[in-house]
């Protein structure tokens, strides 16, 4: 199915997993990054024995149509939660709070180098290092009240899941933003109007509508004006 590697400590699981120059499917696990990343070449803290900190090589993909939003519903298939967890457009895990507020509780990216395709994935699962994004907290899948015995099976089960293309249960995962919803990104702000099947984001605008795609944006906030 796939050759999984475990490892104590590395740089980062997308760059080690890359100098495999993998011919078949890879899963790299790490204790700890000393310089992971998430989108945009932001640091992703991955501290000691605290979370999920993995990659996978998909080798001689021809359809190159990955969707963010659909690998990131597999990772919460594979969680056994009550309805707290969903996704933030385009890439984030996110827990909502009793407040009604939303934390951040994992991220991931998704590389193509030829017809290789790399998923790198980082989940807070027993503690929430500080965010780069200080417009959405970090926390953990522990602090939302869901605890998981063992790291190492979650993600085997998350590749596991991948690999196989099980069928995927949506019904338990909420999106934001939901339609209607005032936000802003870079230097523009717009109401959401729908996620399109295709999962970019379609938002209109004063000057009318615009599609949002997870490569050309940095990032999705809630917008007050």
């Amino acid at each position: 199915m796939f050759t999984p590697y475990f490892l104590e400590q590395v740089d980062s699981t997308q760059a080690f997993i890359k100098t495999l120059d993998p011919k078949t499917p890879t899963v790299v696990m790490a204790d700890s990054q000393t310089e992971g990343r998430g989108r945009q070449g932001r640091a992703w803290i991955s501290p000691m024995n605290q979370g999920l900190w993995m990659s996978i090589a998909h080798p001689n993909l021809k359809n190159k149509d990955f969707k963010l939003t659909e690998f990131m519903s597999r990772v919460i298939n594979v969680i056994p939660h009550q309805g707290q967890l969903g996704i933030k457009w385009p890439n984030d895990l996110v827990a909502r709070r009793p407040d009604g507020s939303l934390c951040k509780i994992g991220g991931l990216i998704g590389e193509w180098v030829g017809d290789t395709l790399f998923i790198g994935l980082g989940v807070n699962v027993y503690s929430s290092p500080p965010t780069t994004l200080p417009a959405l907290p970090s926390s953990s899948l522990k602090e939302v009240g869901i605890p998981l015995k063992s790291i190492r099976d979650f993600g085997l089960a998350i590749a596991t899941h991948y690999f196989d293309q099980r069928p995927l249960d949506h019904h338990s995962i909420w999106k934001w933003p939901q339609p209607g919803m005032a936000i802003s990104w870079e230097n523009q702000i717009g109401i959401v109007d729908q996620w399109l099947p295709d999962h970019r984001l379609q938002v209109l605008t004063p000057s009318g509508p615009v599609i949002l795609s997870s490569t050309d944006i940095h990032g999705v906030r809630h917008s007050t004006n």
